[in-house]
């Protein structure tokens, strides 16, 4: 089973990595039908200087709609790279690269001029 997700922690101590290393074993259900299907851990830990409760939660559901959505911002951005590869391809073809307008063939330390003069 995947690991808890920290899913409201605001800021993030550095024992967070050993809050995710809690084996699902130590999760206890939660009581009632609405939260059937949720598992929490609870510890204490010094957060600023003073202890505080921490309850890490694990709900197999709300994993599943965390990884459906990084799934679809993926697929979205692999189709937004394939766009530009696809694009940077026709631009090399045609031998160009400034949206359509041909490639200058003089060199650039022709064009420019110094901004102070050379003593």
């Amino acid at each position: 089973m995947a690991p808890p997700s920290i899913s409201s922690a605001r800021w993030c101590p550095p024992s967070t990595r050993t809050c995710l290393r809690i084996p699902l074993e130590d999760f206890q259900p939660l009581p009632g039908p609405r939260l059937a299907s949720c598992l929490a851990y609870r510890t204490t830990k010094p957060v600023f200087g003073q202890e505080r409760t921490i309850v890490i939660t694990y709900n197999e559901n709300l994993l599943a709609g965390q990884l459906q959505g990084i799934e679809a911002s993926l697929t979205k951005a692999r189709h937004k790279l394939d766009a530009l590869q696809a694009s940077l391809r026709r631009a090399a073809r045609a031998g160009s690269s400034r949206g359509g307008r041909p490639r200058p063939n003089r060199s650039a330390t022709g064009r420019a001029e110094p901004q102070w003069p050379v003593p």
